[in-house]
């Protein structure tokens, strides 16, 4: 199975491989107060999150709960606290496919429950397997 690589920049629409994907996957779950330029698909799936910890110089791997995705990032809850800037690879398990591969860098970061922290990625590489 081949996969198809979505570089993410700030001109992004959602559009493509990756929206039609999104769209496929997930359905247009998006109502008229939330609707933006990128629509989010709100869907609630465990992960991996692997962040580039700077002062260790390795990458650190965490479980986590994707919360959200659009065609230019994610939202996932982590438990751990990781700092805005931080470059992240996120692998979204699929049942019936390869895995989703995010890679991006940390836009936000924000205390949901104790130790439980939500993380906004902007993706700069979203590769999902093409559909054959």
């Amino acid at each position: 199975m081949t996969r198809a690589s979505h570089a993410a920049s700030s001109d992004i629409r959602p559009t493509g491989i990756v929206h039609e994907s999104l769209r496929r996957e997930f359905g247009d779950q998006t109502t008229e107060r939330r609707r933006r330029a990128d629509r989010r698909f709100p869907h609630r799936l465990p992960c991996q999150v692997r962040v580039y910890d700077t002062a260790q110089r390795e990458w650190v791997t965490r479980s986590a709960q994707m919360v959200n995705i659009s065609a230019t990032g994610l939202a996932v809850q982590v438990g751990m606290v990781v700092p805005i800037g931080s470059r992240v690879e996120t692998v979204i398990p699929r049942p019936e496919t390869e895995a989703w591969r995010v890679s991006g860098t940390v836009t936000r970061t924000q205390r949901v429950l104790a130790g439980t922290f939500e993380i906004g990625i902007r993706a700069s590489k979203i590769e999902v397997p093409s559909v054959e």
